[in-house]
């Protein structure tokens, strides 16, 4: 009887081996297809920022000094339209 249960016991290890395996597996082709995904947006964010702006920095810090400084005008020139929207009541 003992037996019987030492070979359920390793069947149901190998199954769950496998199992884990393939989990594994499925878990890391989803990661590279994301990474992939990842990868072709950031091609379509550079070649939008060289169109948009002619030119293609390589630092990142320079990237986010741009995008803050139009975040930052956007959001002056929304200001400044509510403001005169106050002033005109």
């Amino acid at each position: 009887m003992s037996s019987d249960l030492e070979k359920a016991r390793r069947r149901f290890e190998r199954e769950t081996e496998l199992r884990i395996g393939e989990a594994q597996r499925e878990a890391q082709l989803r990661v590279e297809e994301a990474r992939r995904d990842a990868e072709r947006a950031l091609t379509q964010v550079r070649t939008a920022v060289e169109t948009e702006v002619g030119i293609l920095p390589k630092k990142k810090h320079v990237l986010f000094l741009l995008a803050g400084g139009a975040a930052g005008l956007a959001l002056a020139l929304r200001r400044r339209k509510s403001k005169r929207r106050k002033l005109k009541r």
